[in-house]
């Protein structure tokens, strides 16, 4: 028989908020499956189907369908949900023979983990001959994540064709061959199961499966049987084949049992055990002690499920979304917990991988916040020293996180508080030039906490060399007054000698105006001189002297005042 799954077709998530429980998992896929309890299909047969869900690593808790079906070949005659991981139904499994269909809306207030989660059961009567289609539609499969998450990702359609009695083979197509001749009984055959591996383990996946064998030259016979007792003998031989088929089996142990035969005779048999568990552990109550509201930071819970067939293996406790803790107890007290709500879930597992899960709110009660009394006024950088003072709880301990002014911490530092509750902290740190807060939080000796007291902006500036006036002359200003003073002394300066070289401009423009004037007065009166002693009775002698006198001097004049000039005008 091969593995007939139900094809469905997603139009909607369920809009089940009341049974969406707030369980954190990661969301992957599920599927469902319908399994059926025979591989061949007659007129007048009736047969089992069981719908069932694969949740694939997935915690679920709701689920929606219509089953459709051949009226004219399939009639269904029961539907049990017994077994139902549901415990409550919105619509109960309902079925329309004339229609062909099953109608189904149920969920859990428990979320579950497992590969053959049982939906219900449909008892299918084959009342006519030929092919029937299978499938599901208008369904969902809802995570257990508080948002009604549909996870359902792979489906597959199924078919069955129904044949009249006669028509039916039971046994695999026989291996025809020749045997040698055995000198001995044959051997212990040797099993080979995909999907049952380890016959020592629990299994979750109720399906068929296939068994493989390895024929031996000398075996002409091979009689196989599946049941619940470990030493049965199978009834007869079957023919000679190497591999077989078997429907999937109901939650319990079995034994598939083997045996070969040669010429000697029939050969030890192999009760190959396979045992399966596809009921997650019963659902379970959490509680608290002392409660689940309390300043206690460290309560202790208790939870205990049960499971029929391959027992609890183990429990995980998870508090928010922390790692979890494996643990066989079914006590166990958290690890001390801030103030505030936090989500507790724990899981029971079975030795088959199934799982039951149950949640609870817990809320942690802050005890008093401390009180800051005084902080230090000054703060400067590199220096540290920044210290606070307090009261608080007695015998307490009292936890300062410095952060600085983009909330990055900077400092961690502690003290206990004495009978009287005062305390102080000093940060011996080196700080930056920035604004700090400073965050003081309360731990008693049970580990409870207080909510945060958060300091008002604490300046951290560079220290003063010298006050003036009141007015604190720091490092940094100091060298910001000479860089002024020594910029403002360039201007000057600068200022100065451009105005002085204005000055000497000026003056020597008076100064070639002067000279200019007063070589004109030379001039004219050398000029005047000539014209005056040129009609002077003097000797002829004399009078041709004083005119090249004159004249010559009237010549340097001119030169002495063009040279003047020039280098008067080159002092600039």
């Amino acid at each position: 028989m091969t593995n007939m799954l139900f094809h469905f077709s997603l139009r909607r998530t369920i809009a089940i908020a009341f049974i969406a429980l707030a369980l954190p998992f990661i969301t992957h896929a599920a599927t469902f499956s319908f399994v059926l309890d025979k591989q061949t299909f007659a007129t007048g047969d009736e047969f089992v189907a069981t719908v069932a869900i694969d949740s694939e690593s997935v915690g679920i808790n709701a689920a929606q369908g219509t089953v459709s079906f051949a009226p004219d070949v399939l009639s269904v005659t029961k539907i049990d949900r017994a077994d139902s991981v549901f415990n409550f139904w919105i619509q109960e499994p309902t079925f329309s023979n004339t229609a062909g269909k099953i109608t189904f809306l149920g969920g859990s207030t428990s979320g579950f983990t497992g590969s053959s989660l049982k939906v219900f059961k449909v008892t299918f009567k084959v009342k006519g001959i030929g092919k029937s289609d299978i499938t599901l539609t208008d369904g969902a499969i809802t995570a257990s994540d508080g948002s009604g998450t549909n996870v359902l990702t792979a489906t597959k359609g199924v078919n069955i064709t129904s044949v009249s009695k006669g028509e039916i083979v039971t046994i695999p197509p026989p291996i025809t061959r020749p045997a040698t001749v055995a000198q001995k009984l044959p051997v212990i055959p040797a099993l080979s199961l995909a999907l049952y591996p380890d016959p020592t383990h629990w299994y979750n996946r109720s399906v068929p499966f296939t068994a493989h064998w390895v024929l031996p030259s000398d075996v002409s016979d091979v009689a196989t049987s599946i049941t619940k007792d470990p030493r049965s003998t199978p009834p007869k031989s079957e023919g000679l084949f190497d591999n077989k088929t078997f429907p999937a089996l109901d939650d319990g142990v079995w034994y598939l049992h083997i045996q070969f035969k040669n010429n000697i005779g029939w050969g030890p048999i192999n009760h190959y055990r396979i045992a399966l568990d596809t009921v997650p552990p019963l659902p379970f109550k959490i509680t608290a002690d002392p409660s689940f509201s309390t300043d206690n930071p460290t309560p202790t819970f208790s939870y205990e499920s049960a499971d029929q067939l391959s027992n609890i293996a183990s429990y995980v406790i998870r508090v928010d979304n922390k790692k979890g803790i494996i643990t066989t107890s079914s006590l166990y007290t958290i690890p001390p917990q801030a103030p505030g709500k936090h989500r507790i879930r724990i899981s029971a597992e079975d030795n088959a991988s199934n799982i039951t899960e149950n949640i609870a709110e817990l809320e942690i009660l802050p005890i008093a916040s401390p009180l800051i009394t005084s902080i230090s006024k000054s703060a400067y950088v590199n220096e540290g020293e920044l210290s606070a003072t307090g009261t608080s709880i007695p015998n307490a301990t009292i936890e300062a996180t410095l952060r600085d002014g983009n909330k990055a911490t900077i400092a961690v530092t502690s003290a206990d508080t004495g009978a009287d509750g005062n305390w102080t902290i000093v940060i011996d740190k080196p700080l930056k030039k920035d604004t700090y807060t400073l965050s003081i939080i309360a731990k008693d000796k049970r580990g409870a906490q207080s909510l945060p007291t958060i300091s008002g902006a604490i300046p951290v500036r560079e220290r003063p060399l010298v006050t003036l006036g009141g007015i604190e002359i720091t490092q940094s200003l100091f060298f910001i007054l000479i860089t002024l003073v020594l910029v403002l002394g360039f201007v000057g300066g600068w200022l100065y000698e451009r105005e002085a070289k204005l000055q000497r401009r000026r003056k020597v423009i008076v100064a070639q105006r002067d000279v200019v004037n007063a070589f004109a007065m030379i001039q004219k009166d050398v000029e005047k001189a000539l014209t005056d002693y040129d009609d002077h009775k003097i000797t002829e002698e004399e009078s041709e002297e004083i005119v090249f006198l004159l004249k010559r001097m009237s010549a340097t004049v001119s030169k002495v005042e063009k040279y003047v000039s020039e280098n008067i005008a080159e002092i600039d």
